[in-house]
């Protein structure tokens, strides 16, 4: 589902969208308002329109290991979440997802 300005339902806010998402059992990425995500079993990529002054927390369905689709580099977790630092403005990045076995 593609929430964001100007593209929402008439009177659908993001918590709404994330309510009725929640209750039919779609994994959320996150809590924010502002980030917009695409993801498939190989990739996660993060928009973050309008960047944001404070970290993001992510959240993946199931553990996995991330790495940095552009430098390569790992992408410490949990496991399961990890924490996108702040952004002074628009920002989107691309991570690869594997196996963490």
């Amino acid at each position: 589902m593609l929430l964001g300005p100007g593209n929402a339902p008439t009177g659908l806010s993001a918590a709404g969208a994330r309510a009725a998402m929640k209750k039919a059992g779609v994994h959320l990425y996150s809590e924010a308002d502002d980030l917009l995500v695409y993801a498939n079993a190989s990739y996660l990529g993060i928009w973050r329109p309008f960047g944001s002054g404070s970290a993001m927390t992510v959240t993946l369905p199931r553990q996995a290991k991330l790495t940095d689709a552009e430098s390569g580099a790992a992408v410490p977790t949990d496991g399961r979440s990890f924490e996108l630092p702040p952004a002074k403005q628009a920002d989107f990045r691309l991570f690869r997802i594997a196996d963490p076995n």
